[in-house]
Formats: structure tokens, sequence, C-alpha cells
């Protein structure tokens, strides 16, 4: 696709395909994850509900482990393509759905099935893409899928405006699929384990346990403040579908300017200085909401907090995965990704109910106040334990 001649030839055919399934997710992604707390919202679902569909991708990720087990000694582009298909079909019982239980339920199922996708994803990108042009490849496929969503962004808003999400939503979900299906078609080598070695006991490194915990109370601290927004914004500011829609397209601007950058800081430098830069990033984020409280502002100044958001999480995102290559063990590699996805699941889980919590008893500004503290002592740790040592050694522990 468009950045296809800096790639090296080997493996161009593997990323135009992963290249046009990035694009055509691009669009699911637009038509469908902005606007799922705040329908929901107008559907008449409670703060409870809210959290739980906020929670909803971690409750999946508790799973993510027993998926590892499961793909032992299979072939996991397999994993891919059902989990992929079924997480992302499912929008399309939308068209059914009018109330905000079946509709909490859908998102819930939706997050179960793809906890068993992301562990067998990375599994298929560790052997598509040498280690030295990983990091921009990509960087790359998420550049053009942010593309298509800076594209599509404002228009999204308006077309679930003009047509409801009950139209909108299930035409997201097709666009999924046939984004699995395009991503499914690349031919991959996948050597299966033999039979001894899907009978080791499973080992984690302890440097990478304590990683796993340190950028837990980062996430944590997002979550604490993630079902506060689309509350703020609806119930705080009013705003509509559109004006959700610009932020999102400024999101969507600086996530690929993010991954152009992030990309490359990947393959070239201090991967730790780059998680800790974004942590910084993040902390800002709540801050913004907390004087746009405080001083009644318009939602024209949440546009720092989407602008940061765009550039933080495409960051963390390029950052954390490509940080666990450098831990895991090729055998285990789909382990250590799950093991990831427990802590981001249990600190999902804790995070939402926990704002929620806070704003009932202390109010909303309180919870913007904790949720930076959580994420700058984050900072602090990682700094202290990570920045100046290389740990990503060998050292293990039984788990």
């Amino acid at each position: 696709m468009i950045f296809d001649k800096f790639i090296p030839v080997l493996i161009r055919p593997q990323y135009s395909r992963d290249s046009l399934s990035g694009i055509i997710f691009g669009v699911y992604l637009t038509l469908t994850a902005p606007f799922i707390a705040v329908i929901a919202r107008r559907l008449g679902a409670s703060t409870f509900l809210i959290s739980l569909i906020i929670s909803a991708p971690f409750i999946g990720q508790l799973f993510s482990l027993l998926w590892a087990e499961l793909m032992k000694n299979s072939r996991k582009m397999t994993f891919v393509f059902w989990t992929g298909i079924l997480c992302r079909g499912l929008f399309i019982l939308m068209a059914f759905v009018t109330d905000p239980i079946t509709y909490t339920v859908i998102i819930i199922l939706q997050n179960l099935i793809f906890s068993g996708h992301i562990p067998a994803y990375a599994e298929i990108i560790k052997r598509i893409y040498p280690e030295e042009y990983r990091g921009r490849a990509m960087g790359y496929v998420r550049i053009e899928a942010q593309l298509s969503v800076l594209i599509l962004s404002i228009l999204a808003g308006k077309l679930l405006d003009l047509y409801g999400y009950r139209f909108i939503f299930p035409i997201g979900g097709l666009f999924g699929v046939l984004s699995t299906i395009l991503f499914c078609s690349i031919k991959v080598d996948e050597q299966l384990n033999n039979q001894t070695d899907t009978n080791k006991k499973l080992v984690f490194n302890k440097n990478y346990i304590l990683f796993l915990v340190l950028l837990g109370l980062c996430d944590l601290g997002n979550l604490i403040s993630q079902p506060i927004y689309p509350i703020f914004m609806v119930d705080k500011l009013n705003m509509n579908n559109f004006q959700v829609s610009i932020l999102t397209f400024f999101q969507a601007g600086l996530a690929l300017l993010g991954y152009n950058y992030w990309g490359y800081f990947v393959d070239k430098k201090n991967i730790i200085k780059g998680i800790l830069t974004v942590i910084l990033f993040f902390s800002i984020i709540p801050l913004i909401y907390l004087v746009v409280n405080l001083f009644k502002l318009n939602f024209l100044f949440l546009l720092p907090s989407a602008i940061l958001m765009g550039f933080a999480v495409s960051g963390f995102e390029l950052l954390v995965f490509n940080g666990i290559f450098r831990f895991a063990p090729s055998e285990l590699l789909p382990s250590y990704f799950a093991l990831r996805f427990v802590v981001v699941g249990i600190t999902g889980i804790i995070g939402p109910y926990f704002g929620s919590i806070l704003m009932e008893k202390l109010g909303i500004n309180y919870v913007f106040i904790i949720s930076v503290l959580f994420i700058l002592t984050s900072f602090i740790l990682v700094s202290k334990y990570f920045l100046t040592t290389n740990k990503f050694g060998i050292s293990s522990i039984e788990t």
C-alpha cells in the first residue's frame, strides 16, 4: 500500500495484505468504537452499565491465559480467523437491539471472544516481520488504519445521527469481518511446537512480571477516569455525536503521526524511555478534563486531551508490544502476551468501578486527581527499576 517502498521486498507481500486489512479495520473501528459508551448512555444505561461496557475488554482479557493454553501446538492463524470473525460479526446483531442490557451483553460477548485474538495475532506478527523492521511495519499498518479513521471520523458521527446505531453498527461489523478475512490470507510458515515443548512448565521472567505490575499502575490510572469521560461529555457538556467525532478526528490524526514516530523509535531507540514519555502524556489528559470542569469550558477545550491521547496510545501500543518480544522466549510468546492482558484485565475491571465509586462519593474532580496520581506513580517506579538497567534478561520464577 502507501508505504510499500519502505518495506523490504521479501516481506512486502505480507505487509501489503496486512496493510489493506488495517485500512478496512479502520473503517470498522470508526463506525463503532468511538460511540459504544455514548450510545449506551443514550439508551438509558446506568453508570454501572457504562462501567461494565468500559470494563468489557478487560473482563475478556482475564481469559487470555486460557486461550494461550488452548492454542498450544495449534495453528495461530486459525485462532485469529475465528475469533476475529465472531467478535466483529457480533456488531451485526445490533440491528435488533433496543435496550441497554442486551446492548451491554453483546459488547461483553464480543470482548470475551476477542481475548483469544491478540496472543495468536502476536505470534503471527513475529513470524511475518523480522525484528529489525517489525516496529516500522507495525507502525505503517497502523498509520494506514488511522488514515481511514481520520477520513471517516467526522462523517461517522453524522451518519450515526442520521441513520442510528442499528444501521451503522452492523455495517461496521461487516467491514470488521472483511478485515479478518484479508489478514488471514497472509501466508505464514507456522512451525508447531513438539509435544515435549508444550508439556513444559510455564515459567515467566520475574523482571517481566515487575514490568507488567508497574505498567498496570498506569493502566489503572487511565481506567479510573475512562468511564467518567463519556458521562462528562454527555451530562456536563451535552455533546452530540458530531462533537464526539471532532475529538475522534483529532485523536486519529495524532495517532497517525504517532505510529510513524513510535514505529521508528521502537526499531532504533530505548523502549523504556519511550514508555516513560507516553506515561507522562497520559498523566496530562485527566488534568485537562479537570480544568475544563473547574472553569466550565466548552468541548473544544478537550481537543488537547484528544491530541495527547492519540499520540500516547499509539506509542504505548507499539512500545509495550515490542517490549514483550524482548522478554519472551519464542515458545512462550502467546503466554507472555496473555499474561500482559490478564494484568490489563484486572486493572480494567477495578479501575472503572473504582472511578464510578469515587465520583459518587467524592465528585468528578477527585476522580481526575486520583487518576493523575496513579499514573505518576507508575512513571516514578518504571524510571527507578527499568530506566538505567537492562532487565530484559532471563531471570525466572515459576507461576
